[in-house]
């Protein structure tokens, strides 16, 4: 069997429906190897593929998902064209788009289509049939729609057993598929305000599990003279009273006493920032998300790109 890893670092789209917002982070995904495909065409895929779907009503986001898009591509007819100085390569090629769900293997969605393109050569021909795909399909519109609406109904039927689910993880000390999991439940869902407040309590947990570590990285931080990075790591440990507060407000007080002028005013700043509840909630809704965001990123990376239905 052919594994895949991520061609393109996982980028993370929300659907926008005009009837109604939601916010859905999918990840979209190119395999890096794919029978016929160089490199360079794989990255025009990707590329492809992220115009699609945000002429289609989609916009880039940080949130972390089980939910993938990745495209399928395979050959279906090759010629050769003899005429004039040089022959003619003309395939005929099948590309599908999938949306599913990782964990499940759940299909919310696909599209599919043959394009054609010619060429002095295969690759060229590729490149032509590649630039076939058209983002203005009103399909590919159809496509994301029926994904959107079979995503929200999933999370609304699945809600509970996700937050039960994410539960049993955080009992188990797996606070990273914990808030993995709840990352992935989208606003619109009936539960999204119990989802909130449950990754609340499952990052409070994961830092105090975390705390040793992150301790060390700022010390790494602090003995490698980034003073403000050091800070900004030990203000998330006092601040959020996770287990090592007190030892992260004591190196807090070594750090600051080793701060240069300039140093102290980019401090000052940073702290006058984090004074506003509302950025520092953002700060760790971002921590929240990257960490959602590692988790499937990996999951990803082992993906089997045969086991998808053709």
């Amino acid at each position: 069997m052919k594994k895949i890893i991520l061609l393109i670092t996982t980028v993370f789209c929300a659907f926008n429906a005009k009837a109604q917002s939601s916010n859905i982070p999918v990840s979209i995904v190119v395999p890096q190897q794919v029978d016929y495909l160089d490199d360079s065409q794989t990255v025009r895929l990707g590329k492809k593929m992220l115009d699609a779907t945000t002429r289609s009503g989609l916009s880039a986001s940080t949130g972390g998902s089980s939910i993938i898009m990745l495209p399928i591509f395979s050959i279906a007819r090759e010629d050769i064209v003899e005429g004039g100085m040089q022959n003619l390569v003309v395939v005929d090629a099948d590309i599908s788009f999938v949306i599913k769900n990782l964990e499940s293997d759940l299909i919310y969605s696909s599209y599919n289509r043959r394009i054609r393109g010619s060429g002095s050569n295969r690759t060229r021909a590729i490149n032509e049939a590649i630039s076939a795909i058209s983002v203005n399909d009103a399909e590919f519109n159809k496509f994301i729609e029926r994904g959107r609406e079979k995503i929200l109904a999933y999370y609304e039927s699945n809600c509970s057993t996700i937050l039960l689910r994410a539960e049993s993880c955080a009992k188990r000390r797996q606070f990273e598929e914990a808030i993995a999991l709840i990352a992935s439940i989208p606003d619109a869902a009936s539960c999204y305000s119990q989802a909130l407040s449950a990754v609340e309590k499952f990052y409070s947990e994961y830092q105090n599990q975390q705390c040793k570590e992150l301790l060390q990285k700022a010390q790494a931080l602090y003995a490698a003279h980034k003073y403000n990075a050091a800070l900004s790591v030990l203000y998330d440990l006092k601040t959020f009273s996770s287990a090592c507060a007190s030892e992260a407000k004591a190196l807090m007080t070594t750090i600051e006493g080793n701060l240069s002028a300039e140093e102290q005013r980019q401090w000052d700043f940073t702290v006058q920032q984090y004074s506003d509840r509302t950025l520092l909630q953002e700060k760790r809704i971002e921590a929240i998300q990257a960490i959602a965001s590692a988790y499937y990123g990996r999951q990803i990376n082992y993906y089997n790109y045969n086991l998808l239905p053709y």
